[in-house]
């Protein structure tokens, strides 16, 4: 894995697999759905500063992850990470810190 993210309430997670073409396994709902997007493109915004993966999940639902770099402060463990992070799934949005795993 390249990057890992997660938020609370409700809570979520999002692991990107390493690869030229990257696959998202993703878990929402506080565990209650499981998604994977197999082929993500990555796309990166030089005006914000921020970089990401987007493609559809399996059953066609569209998702986007969106990463800046920057201290993120987790809401509930009050942990610091490297990235804030937003995870869009259909209409759903989710936020939350992440860090980069190989640098």
């Amino acid at each position: 894995m390249v990057f890992r993210a997660s938020g609370n309430q409700p809570g979520w997670s999002v692991e990107v697999q390493k690869s030229h073409t990257p696959t998202l396994f993703i878990v929402l709902d506080d565990r209650q759905r499981h998604m994977q997007v197999p082929q993500a493109t990555t796309f990166s915004d030089p005006k914000t500063g921020t970089v990401g993966f987007r493609g559809s999940a399996q059953d066609g639902t569209p998702v986007e992850l969106t990463i800046r770099r920057g201290q993120c402060q987790d809401n509930m463990s009050g942990a610091k990470l490297a990235a804030a992070a937003e995870l869009d799934v259909g209409a759903a949005q989710y936020k939350g810190c992440g860090r980069f795993l190989f640098q």
